[in-house]
Formats: C-alpha cells, structure tokens, sequence
C-alpha cells in the first residue's frame, strides 16, 4: 500500500487523498456560488476564458458590465468575478442596456428585465427570420427604450423597447443586403452614423434620410464608428486602413495603423490595432480626440474584439485561440491591462477526458482550447496546442496513455496535421505518421504499451509503437461507412466495436470484430434511425451493451445480436455513458437542446439531470475514474461542468 499520514488522520492512500481534494474542491465551487449542497447539481468548474464578442457597462452603475459572445456573463464589481446569465439566449454577438433592460442581438434582439437571469425574444424585426440575424446594437441614451439595432440584411429602430421595429434605410443604396459593420450616435443631438457595404452614411436622429459621408475613408467603409461626446461633431472610424477621424463637415484623415475597434470613456478615446495576421492587438489611447495616440504600457497580448469603459474602468472583450481569452481590465484609463475573468467559464469544450487514476488529471479540449487541471477543475493549465496558430482547429479526440499521464495523443483534421503525440504532459508535440481521414476517436489497446487505434471517417487504423507508424486495418466491406464511436471491449481487446452509419442511403450501422479487426459481422439487428453515435457496456452484464442512435437509445442483452428500444426517448440520443463503477447508473444526452438524463436502476427508470445547467449544451460526458458521483460535462458555452450529489 503506497500512503502518508495527514495531520491525526493515520495513513492514507494516496488516491484517498486525491479523492479528498476533488470533493473539497467540489464544495469550494458550490459555496462559492451560494447553491444549497442538499440537492445534486450542475457546477461550473472551468477552464476560464473564452472569446468575448460584446462589452456593456450599465449607464446607472458603473460596477455592472455584461460581456457577450457565444453566451451572457454579469459582474456586479467591475469586472473582478462574473457569474453566468444566458440561459435560454441562443447567443449574444452585440449587447446594450436603455431604460433599465438589457438587450442582446442574435437571431432577432432578445432582453432581459432581471438583469440577464431569464431572457425573451422582442418583437420580431420587419424581415425574414433568416435575414434577422443582428450583429450591432447602440441605445440612445436621451430615450430610453429607443434602440438602434442592425445586422447583414438591414437598420431597424424601436422606440418602445422592442415592441415594434421600423426599417430606416431610406438614403442608402437599395441594392441587396447592406451588411451594416457599425452603428455610433452622438450622444448630444442624436445623430447617426452607419457603415455598411456601400460605404459609411450620416443621418440626424430619426433616420429618415441618409447621405454619404465617405470621403476620406481608404476602404469606403469602417469596422467600429465612435462619437466623442466632449467634442462638438468629432468621429472616429477604424478599418484595415487606419484610424480615421472627421470633424464637421470635413474629410476623413488617417490617424493610426489598421485597427478593429474604437470607443470614447469620458474624453479619452481608445482603439486596438490589429497585428500578427489578427492573433493580438495593440490598445492605443489618446487625450486629444484622436489626433495623436500613445501605446499603452502593458498590453493584452491577444485580439480585441469590443472595448468599453465607466468610472470602474477601462475593459477589452478577446479573443481566445489558446484556452485564454476573456475580458482584460484597466485601472488605471488604460496604461496597463491585467486579466479580469474569474467565473468567466466560456470556453466550448467537445472532450473531457480524466487522466489515470493516480495522476488525479482532467484534461477539457475545444475548438480554442486544450486544458489540464490536477485537483477536479478547481485550477487549471493551459496546455500547447498542437496545429497553434492564426485559426488553431478543433480537437476530435485525446487520449492519455494508460499509466503513462505524461503520454498524451490529441486528433485534429487531417488538413491540420492529423495525430499528434506529447511525452511531455502538452508542453510540447509532435506529429504522428499521416492518417488521410478524420480520426473522431482514440482508444488504447490495453494489449500492448504505446498501442492504440484511430478511428474515423471511413478509416481504421493501428500503431503499436505510439503513432510512429500506423497499420491500416480493414474496414467492413462496405462503401460508405462513417465511424462516430470506436469501442475495446474491455473484459476482451481483441473484441472491437465500430458504430456509425451508412451515408449514402441513410442506415445505422454496428459492427463487431472478434480478432483484432481481422473480419467483421454486422450486430445492428433491430436498431433504427440513421446512425449509431456511441456505444457503451454494462460493466456488471458482459453480454449487455448500450447504443444512442438518431432515433433514441438502444439495449442489447445478447452481445449485439437483437437490439430493443428503451429509456423512453423517441428523437437524437448523443451520448450513452454506463457508470464504470456503479453498474446500474446510466447517464445519457438527448435532444435538441442535450440535456442530461439518468437511469439509476438499470434503465427502468430515468430522471433528468438539469439543475444548474441552465441550458448549457452538452457534448460529452466523463466519470471521475476515483469518484463516481463525480461526473463531468464538456458543455457548448460554459466550459467544463460537474455533477455532485
């Protein structure tokens, strides 16, 4: 027995104390967001982070700021810790508040009463519901309940919160779409300025007429517009060309580089400029309305998508492309920027896999993120991604070397390098012999150190050197075939399970190999639908297995050979997961909106597991291998969640 004494509690196993830190942890996440620890739950866990879109501060107190993007956070203290208020809003790409609600643009505009805890659409804007996506929203500030709200197709106004939207494009070129980029009004007499596709256009505060005000402007259009509202008709305009300003009635002159937002806080004007081919950006500021700009002292060092600031400070929206990301604050009217996202748990997360057991590890991997935390999610490290880059991709799969942690295999897209392999924990990587397909799924070969299988699209294959060289292993004589899950029978490995479907005519396959992937048989007898998404087996039962199809979930009590429905879901299961060390719990993902169910007895009954979710969408699911009542989420928009009893 490999232990230690802690304090009088005698000797303890090591996994014991793993076990310890992950429930005390656990219990810090709960307290901390003031939940009652009786009912079992949904708690964020991280990584923090995640690609910021949309900034607004409330005009009434300063210490309330809203960041937007693929969701909604709030913070009540200026930025130091935010809590999660999207549910039920699909997105929020552009945010503002007037008149004491919030509002966010996304398929249409939806608000928000209660400061973001329960959202619903507004009226619906006067276009197609495909031609209603909005992307800028400005409120003006001598109304409240007047909004300006815009998008690919048109410019619409309200002036009674929402409830009813009229067209105001009256002046602007009629020919298609406009594509409008940016929408400022001066604060002082309302009036307008609009960038669209044909250029950028002034109008006084009703909108009714629009001129052209273009000139000067290298590009003809601008990606942000910004009003200074201590200088009588100053604007600044910024673009792939520069920062351009205009006063009266004159002509655009170029002030600065090319840059991807503007704003005004008081009188001090701020932009971020764009460099290395839009990985990071440079926040300028200046005290003289716009003529000259002076760097700030120490910068984000990433993207910088929206900016905004109160009395409370300066704050940047970024980009993550590295598990970063978030909202960047300065204290002190922009010298200096330091990272403000505590509780800001935004990240998209696809896998979630935990390490061996006696590393304690969870590793959380997206399209913008790779990400280990050794105590349960309560911190967490960025790892290097393996295709980093200006637009790093997705990762399909990671696998972690079985009594190895330091071992890791991560599959991207083939175009993007394929399988890659870490000896080092991700600190560093290096390609794995070139598989031509998309690989979905790793899984060790528990026969052999260093081995494992890759499967994917129309492709199987075998490395028994760590991904040296890979074997091509024959597929089902079938033409067609897409793989979604690969399974090693784990009470025998040479037993190999390929779910996926038949693309061409629409049909759910199962195959089953008994060598190795030397042949194969069909074992889908029963299963509807058009596609077998994941499999999983009964540890208690070796002959039972489970499968989620896009017709619902499935039982076979024969090793595969007949299938029946059950678990009452009739439409898309996504995931089937049975509890390793808990025979009878099943967890499931089902729906449009994949949510969590749970059969504790087998699958006679079931349960939803929605508590704390708050209309997150779930993507994978993973049991802690030390503490079965510990199960993790990789969730769309709120990184990695956990489920405690």
């Amino acid at each position: 027995m490999v232990g230690f004494r802690l304090g009088g509690l005698g000797l303890i196993h090591k996994y014991e104390v793993i076990i310890l830190l992950r429930r005390l942890a656990t219990l810090a996440i709960l307290f901390a967001i003031a939940t009652p620890l009786a009912a079992a739950q949904w708690s964020p866990v991280g990584p923090e982070g995640g690609t910021i879109r949309a900034l607004v501060h409330d005009p009434q107190r300063p210490q309330v700021l809203y960041a937007g993007g693929s969701t909604v956070f709030r913070s009540g203290d200026g930025g130091t810790t935010w809590s999660y208020r999207g549910r039920g809003l699909p997105y929020a790409y552009a945010l503002a508040i007037s008149g004491g609600v919030l509002y966010a643009g996304a398929q249409g505009v939806w608000r928000s009463a209660d400061e973001g805890v329960t959202w619903q659409p507004a009226a619906p804007l006067p276009t197609p519901s495909w031609a209603a996506d909005v992307s800028v929203l400005v409120a003006d500030p001598r109304q409240p309940g007047r909004l300006w709200a815009a998008g690919t197709w048109s410019l619409w106004l309200t002036v009674d919160g929402g409830d009813h939207w009229t067209e105001r494009t009256r002046g602007i070129p009629p020919l298609g779409y406009l594509s409008v980029d940016a929408l400022a009004l001066d604060p002082t007499d309302g009036q307008l300025w609009v960038s669209t596709r044909f250029g950028v256009f002034t109008a006084m505060g009703d909108g009714k007429r629009w001129t052209s005000a273009s000139e000067g402007l290298k590009g003809g259009r601008a990606a942000v517009l910004a009003v200074d509202p201590t200088a009588a008709k100053v604007v600044l305009a910024a673009n792939l060309g520069g920062v351009f300003r205009r006063e009266g009635n004159g002509r655009w002159t170029r002030q600065l580089g090319p840059a991807v937002e503007l704003t005004f806080v008081g009188g001090r004007a701020f932009t971020a400029t764009t460099a290395d081919v839009g990985l990071t950006s440079r926040i300028f500021y200046s005290d003289d309305h716009g003529k000259t700009w002076v760097p700030a002292q120490q910068q984000p060092d990433r993207s910088v998508l929206a900016l905004t600031g109160s009395s409370a400070g300066v704050f940047a929206g970024t980009r993550t492309s590295d598990g970063r990301g978030g909202v960047y604050r300065s204290l002190d009217g922009g010298v200096t920027w330091t990272q403000a996202r505590a509780g800001l748990t935004n990240l998209g997360t696809d896998v979630v896999v935990a390490g061996p057991p006696s590393s304690g590890a969870l590793y959380a991997a997206g399209d913008t993120q790779l990400s280990r935390s050794l105590d349960g999610g309560a911190h967490w490290e960025p790892l290097v991604r393996p295709n980093a880059g200006p637009n790093p991709d997705l990762i399909l799969a990671l696998l972690v070397e079985p009594g190895d942690s330091d071992t890791l295999y991560v599959a991207t897209p083939f175009y993007t390098g394929g399988v890659f392999r870490s000896e080092d924990g991700g600190a560093s990587w290096v390609p794995t012999e070139t598989i031509r397909s998309h690989v979905i799924a790793l899984r060790a070969d528990p026969r052999h150190a260093r081995a494992l299988w890759a499967a994917g699209w129309e492709t199987l294959h075998h490395t028994s050197n760590g991904g040296v060289s890979w074997d091509a292993v024959a597929l089902p004589k079938e033409t067609y075939l897409n793989v979604y899950d690969f399974a090693v029978d784990p009470a025998s490995p040479a037993m190999l399970w390929l779910a996926g479907s038949e693309s061409r005519h629409g049909l759910p396959r199962l195959y089953r190999s008994a060598d190795g992937g030397q042949t194969w048989a069909r074992r889908d007898s029963g299963i509807g639908g058009t596609s077998v998404v994941s499999i999983d087996f009964d540890p208690a039962a070796p002959n039972t297995l489970y499968a989620a199809t896009d017709a619902g979930l499935y039982r076979s009590i024969d090793t595969g050979a007949t299938w029946t429905r059950f678990g009452g879901v009739i439409g898309p299961v996504h995931r089937v997961l049975a509890a390793p060390t808990v025979p009878t719990t099943i967890w499931t993902v089902v729906g449009l909106k994949r949510e969590v169910r749970r059969s504790r007895d087998a699958g006679a009954t079931w349960e939803w597991a929605r508590r704390g979710l708050d209309g997150a969408l779930v993507f994978t699911l993973e049991v802690d291998p030390l503490d079965p009542q510990l199960l993790y989420a990789g969730t769309g928009a709120r990184s990695v969640m956990v489920w405690s009893e």
